[in-house]
């Protein structure tokens, strides 16, 4: 199992958590047409999820 890297009361992510989210993430970015060096907004009320997906 892989270390805890994000944590809250009720949640917790794993480094190996993190990745898998980042990799999807990016995946469906690039399927719309977002490239390396665009800029995107981003705007969630878990912001700390949505920065750990976007590392």
């Amino acid at each position: 199992m892989s270390r805890p890297c994000l944590r809250d009361a009720q949640h917790e992510l794993s480094y190996a958590d993190v990745v898998r989210h980042t990799e999807a993430v990016a995946e469906q970015m690039a399927e719309r047409g977002v490239g390396e060096g665009d800029v995107v907004a981003v705007t969630r009320s878990r912001m700390w999820r949505a920065s750990a997906r976007l590392a």
